[in-house]
Order: C-alpha cells, then sequence, then structure tokens
C-alpha cells in the first residue's frame, strides 16, 4: 500500500485536523464553550462518516483511471495491427510513410513526420520521404547546397552526422528519443533550427542485427508549439 493510501486509511482522532473539513470554534471574546459529549460522539460518528465517503470516492476514481487506461492501451494495440497489416504490404519508402502518417496523426497527434536513412558508415543521414508542415522546412533548408545531394537524378536533404553530436547521441540512444523543445536544447544545431523550425521531436532509430539503419521521426514545428509524449505514447 503506497504512504498515500496508508494516510486515507488511518484511524480519525478526536481533535485531528482533517483536510477537507471546516473546523468550527469560539474566538475572541466569545470565550471557550467546550462542546458536550453528545456533540462529542456525533463529530466522531460524522468524521467517520466521511472517511468512509471518502474511501468509496477514492476507490471510484481509481476505477474510472484504470478503466480509461486499459481502453486507451486497447487502442493503441489496434492501432498496431493496422500497422502490422499495411506494413506487410509496403514495397516502396513512400509506401511505409504512408501506412505510418494517419496512425501517428490519430493516435500521437503530430502532423509532421519524417524517415531518414544512414548512409555510408554514419556519414550522414538522407531524407527518404516526410509528410506534414516538415515538408515546408525541408524545402527550405535544401536552399543550402551543403545540406542537399542528388541521387539518380533527384534531389534528396542531407544531414551531416559525424559532426553532428545532437544526430550522434539520437542514432547511438538505441530507444526513442525525445526532445521537449530543440530551441533549447543544448546539442541542436541551432543554425538548422533557424530555417526549420524544430519545436518537440520524437526520433526513433530504426535498428536491425545491433545496426542503426536509420531513424523515423515525428513532431512539430513553429508555431504548433511543444507537444510532449506521455509514457504510454512512448511505449
Amino acid at each position: 500500500v503506497s504512504e498515500k493510501r496508508r494516510h486515507q486509511h488511518a484511524p480519525l482522532r478526536r481533535g485531528a485536523r482533517v483536510g477537507g473539513i471546516r473546523g468550527r470554534g469560539t474566538f475572541g471574546e466569545e470565550g471557550p464553550i467546550p462542546p458536550t459529549p453528545d456533540v462529542l460522539e456525533y463529530v466522531t460518528a460524522l468524521s467517520n462518516h466521511a472517511a468512509v465517503a471518502m474511501e468509496r470516492v477514492h476507490s471510484l476514481r481509481e476505477r474510472a483511471e484504470a478503466e480509461c487506461a486499459l481502453a486507451k492501451k486497447d487502442e493503441y494495440n489496434r492501432s498496431l495491427l493496422r500497422l502490422y497489416a499495411d506494413l506487410g504490404r509496403a514495397e516502396t519508402y513512400r509506401a511505409i510513410v504512408d501506412a505510418l502518417r494517419p496512425e501517428v496523426e490519430r493516435m500521437l497527434g503530430y502532423a509532421s513526420h519524417w524517415f531518414q536513412l544512414v548512409r555510408g558508415d554514419l556519414q550522414d543521414l538522407l531524407l527518404l520521404d516526410c509528410g506534414g508542415s516538415v515538408e515546408e522546412s525541408v524545402k527550405a533548408l535544401m536552399q543550402d547546397e551543403k545540406y542537399r545531394t542528388t541521387v539518380h537524378g533527384e534531389d534528396f536533404l542531407i544531414l551531416p552526422l559525424r559532426d553532428d553530436p545532437f544526430l550522434m547521441e539520437i542514432m547511438e540512444h538505441g530507444d526513442v528519443y525525445v526532445v521537449e523543445d530543440a530551441r533549447t536544447h543544448p546539442l541542436t544545431n541551432k543554425e538548422i533550427l533557424a530555417v526549420t523550425g524544430n519545436r518537440t521531436m520524437v526520433c526513433t532509430p530504426i535498428v536491425l542485427a545491433n545496426r542503426t539503419l536509420g531513424a523515423f521521426s515525428m513532431g512539430t514545428f513553429f508555431d504548433e508549439g511543444v507537444r510532449v509524449p506521455d509514457e504510454m505514447q512512448i511505449d
């Protein structure tokens, strides 16, 4: 039993102060008026009844919260089942992003997401596909040729890895990496942020056989503000 629950089960003592219950008494020239035994008995019974009622309400709230959490978990499980089916049919990177996009927006509330591939021995991250407001940020950043490369006649956004401590930390983290606000994170590249406007970032490295192949990320930009996922969403 938690410390909080132990306090709630503790017996009420005569004269004890109980949170949420207002006291009655005399002040100043009103003088002392000691309660009669009948009054004390009534107050004791009243306090005990109140304690029982408070415990019942607490139990009802706990049950409602547990049922709500279970319903939310079921909703996430149904989303994963839909994803398993859609990803199982995907034959292109675009198909992967198209499968992820509606579930990410519905379940996590992020309209922007991007899919990056590691090139070489952690040489750089190449943006394979993206969706949402991040598309405008990508176009703006690709105006700078150092963030642009051409593969088979098509231009792609690239981000150098080796010289970027923030991106290297994500790649080496091996788990979901959450940045509450990229503007205040000590490792983010503020030169890039001035163009892209990233705010909250949720980055998930794609790891296979202990090798990081890339990252799937989502987040908010500019006036979308900060949106930090809860523990269930991270799971």
